[in-house]
């Protein structure tokens, strides 16, 4: 499985879980935890590159 696979996985496994429950990971329950890690590991790395695009330029 290539990185960009497990990306979409790990994507797909938020869209899904934010459709059921109508709200994002919490990081008090443990079962959660591993989907909330790489929702905020996902979005510092989108805004890194943002801001590395907009002063870089």
């Amino acid at each position: 499985m290539t990185q960009e696979e497990r990306w979409q996985q790990q994507y797909e496994q938020m869209m899904s879980f934010m459709e059921t429950y109508h709200r994002r990971p919490s990081e008090h329950r443990l079962e959660e935890h591993d989907m909330l890690n790489w929702f905020k590991a996902t979005k510092k790395d989108e805004t890194t590159k943002l801001l590395l695009r907009l002063f870089f330029r």
